[in-house]
């Protein structure tokens, strides 16, 4: 991302905010005039109809508090459902931006506002609410707002906790729940995650865990300032230092040395060893690294009851590790105990794309299927947790190659293992509260 430029005070610390949230600033939407302190964020004019120009690429807005008066108020309503806000100053409100899907359209926003100003003037407080006496015109509709106000939200996919699965082409832009597909790959996301991590862009699926787990977290506001972080496994890999520099408080656990000895974990380069190594790439000040970083060892079967109440947790390709299928889906639900009421998951792993039946279980690597995150999903639904599921697998031709063994470090998206054709899934919790 471009340097923040100086300027207004307010002007620029809106643009530090997004900078330091991991926004990509394509996918700023900003007044007119932003462009001065953060290149490449789209701009629009007073007046604009910000429902129309979000589309499917806005995951940030800025709003002038000034211009609020200018703005179609159903369009910005409707653009706003389930938006999160990261900053405000005296100018300005930045917020993050849910998936198109989950944005409300402008004319049924407007059908609730009247409905609603139909229930407030027709409701007479004092009559009960069922009566077998005719009611008067207005009181009839009062009701009907009611009743229909109360179904809205289900009927435009807002239900807190429920479980969604689509199965459109996915998108690295606005991440959910899903596979590594070739599209994610060329997009200005991918490419600004790949700069930030230190690596040359490459069709690989252990890249592409890198891009989504940051993607996913620095769409959800993760990765700002006073953000407290929790790892698992992390190894040698490059997130630790990322979430470091933009100002997380990083907890970065992985196993003792001998256990990671005895499963082949160090021999391959997977295994933190030293807390350096995390920072190997020099993506963070080796100064605000020692001060944001802690490491410990964490078994995955068996978490520490003392790691509670962090804003964000991760693992990339690990949970297919830990000795069965079981203990897997165990390890993600338990992970959820260490977050704050609100809090963000993400974690990668491995997708049998071949049966939804057969495949590998009580072995060093399972592959789960779709009927294993389905129950998961079912579960962490009823705990009032949020999961939604995309098990599209594209079908672009990357995606319909399958590399075998010895596996290429390029064009490497899905791949045979023993009997079956496994790529990498990513999932996203969001915790009850």
């Amino acid at each position: 991302m471009s340097a923040v430029a100086a300027g207004d005070p307010f002007w620029s610390a809106a643009a530090r905010a997004l900078h330091d949230a991991g926004a990509v600033p394509a996918g700023v939407l900003a007044p007119l005039g932003f462009c001065r302190y953060l290149a490449g964020a789209r701009e629009y004019a007073e007046g604009a109809d910000l429902f129309a120009l979000a589309g499917a690429q806005a995951g940030w807005l800025v709003v002038h508090k000034g211009q609020v008066s200018t703005l179609p108020t159903a369009a910005l309503a409707a653009v706003l459902v389930d938006a999160r806000l990261i900053f405000a100053n005296e100018v300005f409100v930045v917020f993050t931006l849910p998936p198109p899907a989950r944005r409300q359209d402008p004319h049924v926003g407007a059908f609730q506002a009247r409905l609603r100003a139909a229930d407030a003037t027709a409701a007479d407080p004092g009559e009960p609410a069922d009566t077998d006496a005719p009611a008067p015109a207005g009181r009839r509709l009062g009701r009907l707002a009611r009743r229909v106000l109360h179904q809205i939200p289900a009927a435009v996919g807002r239900r807190a906790g429920a479980v969604t699965v689509t199965d459109t082409a996915p998108t690295l832009d606005h991440p959910v729940s899903q596979a590594c597909t070739q599209a994610q790959f060329d997009t200005d996301a991918y490419r600004y995650w790949c700069g930030e991590i230190r690596e040359a862009p490459r069709h690989h699926r252990k890249q592409w865990e890198f891009c989504y787990i940051l993607q996913a977290l620095g769409e959800a506001g993760m990765l700002a300032p006073g953000r407290r972080g929790l790892g698992y496994g992390v190894g040698a890999e490059p997130l630790t230092a990322v979430f470091a520099a933009r100002g997380c408080a990083v907890v970065a656990t992985d196993l003792d040395v001998a256990e990671a000895q005895r499963i082949g974990w160090a021999a391959t380069n997977e295994h933190a060893g030293e807390l350096a190594a995390l920072n190997a790439r020099g993506i963070c000040p080796p100064e605000r690294f020692a001060a944001n970083v802690r490491f410990r060892v964490a078994d995955m079967n068996a978490i520490p009851e003392d790691l509670r109440n962090f804003d964000f947790t991760w693992s990339a390709c690990c949970l297919e590790h830990l000795g069965s299928i079981g203990h897997g889906l165990a390890f993600i639900e338990n992970s959820l105990a260490t977050l704050r009421p609100g809090g963000v998951a993400v974690h990668t792993t491995e997708l049998n794309c071949s049966s939804d039946r057969n495949t590998i279980d009580h072995a060093g690597t399972v592959l789960f299927r779709r009927r294993d995150l389905m129950a998961l999903a079912r579960r962490l639904a009823s705990a009032g947790h949020e999961l939604r599921l995309n098990f599209n697998l594209g079908d672009q031709p990357l995606d319909l190659h399958v590399d075998a063994p010895p596996y290429a470090v390029d064009g490497h998206l899905k791949l045979l293992l023993e009997n079956f054709v496994t790529t990498s899934f990513g999932l996203i919790v969001r915790k009850a509260g």
